[in-house]
């Protein structure tokens, strides 16, 4: 019984791998039937009468074949029976940045009785010299043209390379040679003559649709940029309009209509716009969100990327562009990166217009990222993924207007919650001066006034002698007190003034204080003041007080004939200059009233933000200087 169960066991096995092994052969011999049947492209003898079908793409029937280096094949080889088996089914259309020179061949079955005529479309304006050999009755007919090449010299003159198929009857083989220092990427459609350009009006409206929204939003933009002189609308233009070139370049319609007889530029100024575009961008994003103040090290880590692309830019006119455009795809990986990281912090830190920011630039860098992706081999070429930066541009130039019209619509909310502030601020000062001129009236200014009634009433009781003299002085202090009491309460009062309005003060008092001692007074001004410097009551007081001590001090100390005052207000300060041509005050008594009235000058000057400075040679010479921006 075992060993029965045994042999039937072996059976079953034996069964079970027969059945694999046959479904093994079965599939193999499948895949093969299916790789052989793909290899011929059967074209369809009615479509151009019925127009069934427009367009084949050529990704499932192109075999390559990887050229020798160091030996240049010619087509004699590539179509010999020798070579034939060499080539290999195409996996993909886009082998990424290889060096090799590629043969690309191309099986055409025409069931007609006619010639079939057709376009084959390759759409990647970056291949750098691609030769075209259509099949004749004998041998081939060469089609030479790519990027090293002027653009007049194309058969088609399009954007893409376009090459005219007559396909004869019978199966014929088309054999296509690549050679290029971008990617080796050759996304190819044969179209029908009446297709193609049904399909290019088509492509055209859309790109004039396209480029037209760019050249919109960059007029309108640097329109608004010089009505609110706001830097980030000038970078934003900026990035429009060298994106806006970039993509020109890389849709191979700047070469078509800008330059088309400039081999050399066009070869090297899609880079040059890239890194353009990548440091206008980044210089929006820093002014744009603030870098600087919301996130600095991130703000420095921007800065170093702004000068290594710059340094790009430049090296891209000079140096193989096969090595600058793989440094540029890196660059433009960590352009991503910085941009949304930027993006992030911004809406972490509050900034409601970061949304904007993240949402718009979002739509930017996936287009940004399938395109490298695709340069790289990652990708398949399909509508999506030709376009894919198009559409996510579009949206980005559109979310970024928002973004800016949203931060407007912020700085304006910000502006009126910071007057109602100020408004707010300056009541509340105003209610204090008011409690305080009131205090200084009622208060100290009454006790000035009873101290002075009752010391004059006192020396009329007391009649003559020593004890009058000393009431009478008291009586004189206490009305020079209540007169400095009431000049503080008219500078509250009055609150700021004109600069104007100190210079007819300062004359007047120079006028009062030296003219009736028989010392002759000159005054100057030059006033240049800016908006909004006029003088706050504090700073009005304490110059009258520095100007009056110091012309009292002439009167007393100096022995001048003349003295000769200079007013100067300009770029928000204030300078006066005091000369007499007296015999000089004397330093010789720094602790006596004149020495301490000359600290107290200084203490002013300095509790101002400003400085007293004193020479005397030729008399007396004081210079005050005082910024009048300062809030005592």
């Amino acid at each position: 019984m075992a060993s029965e169960f045994i042999k039937n066991q072996h059976g079953a096995l034996g069964k079970f791998l027969f059945i694999i092994l046959a479904g093994g052969v079965l599939s193999l011999a499948f895949a093969l039937e299916c790789l052989g049947s793909c290899n011929v492209l059967e074209l369809d003898p009615l479509s151009e009468k019925t127009g069934k079908i427009e367009k084949i793409d050529l990704s499932g029937y192109f075999y390559y074949l990887r050229e020798p280096r160091g030996r240049r094949l010619s087509i004699e080889d590539v179509s010999s029976p020798a070579f034939s088996k060499r080539f290999m089914p195409v996996p993909k259309n886009n082998f990424g940045f290889v060096s090799d020179v590629f043969w690309l061949r191309l099986t055409v079955e025409n069931g007609a009785q006619s010639v079939q005529k057709r376009f084959l479309e390759i759409d990647f304006p970056f291949l750098d010299r691609i030769e075209f050999y259509e099949p004749l009755h004998q041998g081939y007919r060469l089609h030479l043209t790519g990027r090293r090449f002027p653009f007049d010299t194309r058969e088609i003159k399009h954007r893409d390379f376009v090459f005219t198929c007559n396909v004869p009857s019978g199966v014929h083989e088309f054999f296509i040679r690549i050679e290029t220092e971008s990617a080796m990427f050759f996304p190819s459609t044969l179209w029908l003559p009446r297709a193609f350009w049904e399909k290019e009006e088509d492509a055209q409206f859309a790109f004039g649709m396209y480029y037209g929204i760019l050249a919109v939003m960059a007029i309108f933009n640097f329109f608004v940029f010089i009505s609110l002189k706001d830097a980030s609308y000038f970078y934003y233009v900026l990035y429009i309009l060298f994106f806006g070139l970039y993509q020109m370049t890389a849709n191979g319609l700047a070469y078509e209509y800008l330059w088309p007889q400039a081999v050399w530029w066009n070869r090297h100024s899609t880079i040059l716009f890239a890194s353009m575009a990548m440091i206008s961008a980044v210089l929006f994003a820093k002014n744009f969100l603030k870098s600087s103040q919301v996130m600095p090290r991130l703000d420095r880590l921007m800065t170093c990327f702004v000068l290594a692309v710059l340094v790009l830019a430049g090296l891209s006119l000079f140096v193989s562009y096969k090595i600058m455009v793989q440094v540029a795809v890196f660059f433009g990986a960590i352009f991503i990166l910085l941009l949304m990281s930027a993006g992030f912090v911004g809406l972490r830190n509050g900034q409601r217009s970061a949304r904007y920011f993240i949402m718009a630039w979002s739509m930017v860098l996936i287009g940004i990222g399938i395109l490298i992706l695709r340069n790289i081999g990652l990708l398949g070429a399909n509508f999506f993924v030709l376009y894919a930066i198009q559409f996510g541009s579009v949206l980005d130039v559109v979310l970024l207007s928002f973004a800016l019209a949203d931060r407007i619509n912020e700085l304006r909310r910000d502006r009126e919650l910071a007057f109602r502030q100020i408004m707010a601020h300056k009541q509340q000062i105003e209610t204090q001066r008011e409690a305080m001129i009131r205090e200084l009236h009622d208060g100290i200014g009454a006790l000035t006034s009873n101290i002075s009634l009752l010391a004059a009433k006192a020396a009329e009781i007391v009649g003559k002698g020593e004890i009058r003299k000393e009431l009478t002085t008291i009586g004189e202090l206490a009305r020079q007190g209540r007169a400095e009491i009431d000049s503080f309460m008219q500078c509250l009062d009055e609150g700021e003034q004109s600069p104007e309005a100190l210079q007819a003060e300062l004359r007047y008092l120079g006028n009062r204080l030296v003219t009736p001692h028989g010392i002759s007074f000159v005054m100057n001004s030059r006033l240049n003041p800016r908006e909004g410097d006029d003088i706050n009551p504090f700073v009005w007081l304490s110059v009258l007080k520095i100007y009056q001590e110091a012309l009292t001090n002439v009167v007393k100390h100096s022995g001048a004939s003349k003295v000769e005052v200079e007013l100067i207000i300009s770029d928000g300060r204030l300078k006066l200059d005091i000369r007499d041509d007296g015999v000089g005050i004397s330093k010789k008594q720094p602790n006596g009233p004149l020495g301490r009235g000359l600290k107290n000058m200084k203490k002013r000057a300095a509790i101002l933000g400003g400085k007293l400075t004193i020479t005397y040679e030729n008399g007396t010479y004081i210079r005050l200087e005082v910024p009048l921006g300062v809030k005592v």
